[in-house]
């Protein structure tokens, strides 16, 4: 698959994923890029999975300076990019990747993102009680952001149990109790996760209590 950018005097930039054509980042960024009048306009751009080798080095030669990453390729990025910010590496994921030097660096910005968003809506993640739907990369990296700033607790929901657990364990996992939730089951997992998985048969219907977060 070739891929060219549409440049008009101005610096490309892009979101990419598979499918991508309903990403509501353009409508986003370019009323941005226009109020602080910079010289780049952003599109979006369908890359495969698999074809991420192609799509860098396309980039690079058409002087990308930059783009955002969604599903499929958050954590496909990490082990193509050419070097990984803190946050990437902390949280196992690559949401933003940027050309710095005739390199690619990967970054995550969802985690602190979220917990921003948080703030300005005049909620602190300290003490919260927290369901978080998804499994998938943002997940991971709201899910230790969350950890990291102090959540009281965490359950997890997921159509695959399995995919929540592997969430909320590993390193750099989340600090804090957390509870899996999925369609097969529920289970539990002590500071980390680290701690043997309790299943039942009860899936969401095991959820119970009031929660701050959803």
């Amino acid at each position: 698959m070739e891929y060219s950018f549409v440049k008009n005097g101005k610096q490309p930039l892009c979101v990419i994923g598979d499918p991508v054509a309903h990403s509501l980042s353009p409508a986003i960024y370019n009323p941005l890029i226009e109020k602080y009048g910079l010289n780049a306009q952003y599109g979006v751009m369908r890359v495969p999975r698999g074809d991420l080798p192609r799509f860098l080095a396309e980039a690079a030669a058409q002087g990308v300076a930059g783009f955002n990453a969604t599903m499929p390729h958050k954590r496909d990025l990490l082990a193509l990019v050419e070097g990984l910010g803190p946050s990437a590496q902390l949280h196992g994921s690559v949401n933003t990747v940027v050309r710095r030097e005739g390199r690619w660096i990967g970054h995550s910005t969802d985690g602190e993102g979220f917990t921003l968003s948080l703030r300005r809506h005049g909620l602190e993640p300290s003490g919260l009680r927290a369901v978080l739907m998804g499994a998938g990369g943002a997940a991971g990296a709201i899910a230790l952001q969350l950890a990291q700033e102090g959540v009281g607790s965490l359950a997890i929901l997921n159509r695959s149990v399995e995919k929540a657990e592997n969430l909320g364990t590993g390193e750099n996992r989340p600090f804090c109790p957390v509870w899996f939730h999925g369609g097969g089951g529920t289970g539990k997992g002590g500071p980390g996760g680290r701690s043997a998985h309790q299943r039942h048969s009860s899936g969401y219907g095991g959820l119970r209590g009031e929660f701050s977060l959803l």
